[in-house]
């Protein structure tokens, strides 16, 4: 029986962010919201408070919600959207952190972003943050405005580790959700999983598709912003989500340069060491092969080909002496192409053959066979394929919307 005085609560809730905060509001309205008694966390404890899961739900304790005044569980909402929001929850399995560190730094940076807009989050027992710092087990974070949950993590993770193997705690919650640290625990859940289901087993409308967060975020800033109602402190957040920091270009580049042999000559001195009335040898490059895969599995679509063959053009413009071989390549190789001190044209008039499924061992078997001093091995894929021994260095390079999921532990990744 659905417990209407905490469902009336919640629906005030909503229609009172509406007014004072659209771009909260905006984001709860792509949540589905149901009571649900039998929540239970990552390691299976009892939960008696709300989450937000790997999907669409926001799921809460009946008990919970009707214990807090109107402006707690306003901002408890805020909070879990904020998780959704910010994709705290992805981006605990994309990048593999540590659950316990990690729910701390989130928790972190969600409540110094509320408490900068007046919200009123003194529940008890937590630990909040003050004019943006927060002491953790002993280390102080300041300028917290200033910082992602990005980098509250690197800040707090040796600390963290070093106190939970001590003590032997993992990040489970006790009655009221809490974990001894004074941090809300959360629903993580499994990355395949469709997060909980609600009482009746077949979950809500959220539940049953994917959403695209970063546009309903996107939206929710635009509306209120064109409103004059921005959240404080909301914009560093969204940058780092919105138009992530990683010069992928750069590290690619790094990791070429890196992969050119390089010597030492005195037949041509350096010309900066005769301006100074004594010689000193120049530097030579050799020229270096470097192997590139094109993933043309059925998986592939056409924008994802063109971006892979620019970012060869961009590979060829940087480095004059790199030879390019270039694998066309689905789950078997068709076309082996050579080119040669930055042929640009060659590169665009490339034609791709392919469409079936993928597999990347038999690039690895044409490596050994054919360039067994590969210098480094770049796949430009979608993530979605087998991998089998890699005996060479290796860039996977994953189109937008692709996985690292089979290939993370066989080389470096970068997303597009």
């Amino acid at each position: 029986m659905v417990d209407v005085e905490a469902k009336d609560k919640i629906l005030r809730a909503k229609i009172q962010l509406q007014k004072s905060n659209p771009f909260f509001a905006y984001l709860i309205s792509h949540l589905n919201i149901e009571e649900n008694n039998d929540l239970k966390d990552s390691n299976g404890n009892k939960m008696e408070t709300m989450c937000v899961d790997n999907k669409n739900n926001m799921f809460y304790s009946p008990k919970f919600v009707n214990k807090l005044s109107e402006s707690q569980l306003t901002a408890c909402i805020c909070h879990e959207v904020m998780h959704k929001a910010l994709e705290h929850i992805d981006r605990f399995f994309d990048r593999e952190r540590e659950p316990l560190t990690w729910n701390i730094a989130t928790d972190i940076c969600v409540n110094n972003l509320l408490l900068q807009n007046k919200f009123d989050i003194g529940i008890e027992g937590l630990i909040l943050p003050y004019d943006n710092q927060i002491e953790v087990f002993g280390k102080k974070l300041k300028d917290l405005d200033k910082k992602t949950s990005e980098k509250i993590y690197d800040e707090i993770f040796t600390t963290i580790k070093k106190i939970a193997q001590k003590i032997g705690f993992t990040n489970s919650s006790n009655a009221g959700g809490k974990n001894k640290f004074g941090f809300d625990s959360h629903f993580f859940g499994n990355k395949k999983d469709k997060g909980n289901k609600s009482k009746d087993g077949k979950g809500g409308e959220g539940n049953s598709q994917e959403k695209n967060w970063k546009q309903i975020v996107s939206e929710a800033y635009t509306m209120a912003k064109n409103m004059g109602k921005t959240p404080l402190g909301v914009d560093r957040q969204l940058d780092e989500l919105l138009n992530p920091k990683l010069d992928w270009k750069s590290l690619l580049y790094r990791h070429i340069t890196n992969a050119i042999p390089h010597d030492y000559t005195y037949s041509r001195p350096s010309k900066h060491s005769q301006a100074c009335g004594f010689y000193m040898p120049s530097m030579k490059r050799e020229e270096v092969e470097v192997v590139v895969a094109v993933d043309t599995s059925g998986s592939i679509g056409q924008g994802e080909l063109t971006e892979f063959l620019s970012e060869m053009v961009g590979i060829s413009k940087a480095f004059s002496n790199v030879k390019m071989t270039c694998l066309i390549c689905d789950c078997k190789i068709h076309d082996v192409l050579e080119f040669n001190n930055g042929n640009i044209d060659d590169i665009l008039n490339t034609k791709i053959k392919g469409g079936g499924g993928t597999g990347h061992e038999p690039i690895y078997e044409w490596l050994d066979e054919n360039k067994p001093n590969c210098k480094l091995m770049i796949n430009f894929t979608d993530g979605e394929t087998s991998v089998g021994k890699v005996n060479y260095p290796t860039l996977w390079v994953i189109s937008e919307g692709g996985t690292d999921r089979v290939v993370k532990d066989k080389g470096e990744v970068i997303k597009l």
